[in-house]
């Protein structure tokens, strides 16, 4: 059984609102009296730049640690740009077409720029792009808001992200499934959770296989029951469900999502696993019923996903080796 770890985790780029602080006009024919009863109008605007999480989901996320945020398309002929070394993107008042663009994100120490098949096209609210490493990390970026048209005092432009991190892998080999038996296996750590143990633990009469895992905590539990905290996520936050995979190991965030809308198991309390029991050395959770496809041999291939509070996502491939008569299987 083949298993892939891949995270998903929200978090946002915001950026806040418009501060009257730029450059004055010239002054020619001023007089002393008129510097005394007037103000100087002022052209230039900054926009205060900040990459921080979303709390809203109830997970702890750091902040982009960098960031690239291009100023274009002014009727000015202005550009800007700002970054996480220079925080402010400076903006002419009132001017038109202006588009504040996110261009490169770095979090948790991957670097993502636009994806060439799923960029931007519009760039106003709404609009979403995948962003990518080059490889298989993708996040999924929105714009929440963008400046208006003319520029206003108070704008204010934001873009939220999910992130999507694939792993490694792990297989049940044929002496797993060939004499149905538990197997340990060390996974790949996950920012959640890793596999510690799985099982192949009989088959339905429709010849589903039936199959359950030990999820163990990549850091140290705190709290009991329900309230057990792996980082900073509730056992009662959690939810799984076992599929046939049919996106060829590859799942979106809009996939995974629409997963639990009218499926998924919820963690319980009597699947809780405190620290040093069932293996699991940090404590986590372990799953029950989990059924697989019907026909196993003709359906080898499935993915496990894992919910944390409706919002993030962790999910593994699944892979059984099928087995025939030739297959040597050890007792």
């Amino acid at each position: 059984m083949k298993i892939s770890v891949n995270n998903l985790l929200v978090s946002s780029v915001v950026l806040a609102s418009l501060t009257a602080c730029g450059q004055v006009l010239d002054s020619v024919g001023k007089s002393d009296a008129d510097y005394a009863t007037t103000q100087e109008p002022q052209e230039l605007i900054d926009i205060n730049v900040n990459v921080e999480e979303d709390g809203a989901t109830g997970f702890a996320l750091a902040a982009a640690s960098e960031f690239s945020i291009s100023l274009e398309g002014c009727a000015s002929g202005y550009t800007s740009t700002a970054s996480q070394l220079q925080d402010r993107l400076n903006v002419y008042k009132f001017d038109r077409g202006c588009l504040a663009k996110l261009t490169s994100l770095k979090y948790n120490g991957i670097t993502y720029t636009p994806s060439a098949d799923a960029k931007f096209t519009t760039w106003a609210a709404g609009d979403a792009a995948t962003f990518s490493d080059g490889g298989t990390n993708q996040i999924k970026v929105v714009v929440s808001a963008q400046l208006s048209n003319p520029v206003g005092l108070t704008d204010t432009v934001a873009y939220s992200f999910t992130e999507i991190v694939a792993g490694s892998g792990q297989v049940f080999s044929t002496s797993a499934v060939g004499a149905p038996k538990s197997m340990s296996v060390g996974g790949q750590a996950a920012p959640s959770f890793i596999v510690k143990t799985l099982a192949y633990t009989g088959m339905t009469s429709t010849g589903a296989g039936e199959f359950s895992f030990n999820m163990e905590c990549t850091q140290a539990s705190t709290g009991s029951g329900l309230d057990q905290v792996c980082n900073d996520l509730k056992a009662s936050q959690l939810k799984y469900v076992l599929i046939k995979d049919e996106t060829s190991g590859v799942l979106t965030a809009a996939q995974a999502s629409a997963l639990f809308v009218a499926a998924g198991t919820s963690v319980g309390v009597a699947e809780v696993r405190a620290q040093g029991t069932a293996g699991l050395t940090n404590g986590g959770f372990a799953t029950t019923g989990l059924v697989g496809p019907a026909q196993m041999h003709a359906n080898p291939n499935m993915i496990l996903v894992v919910e944390g509070a409706g919002t993030s996502y962790l999910y593994f491939n699944v892979d059984v080796s099928t087995i025939s008569q030739a297959t040597d299987i050890a007792p």
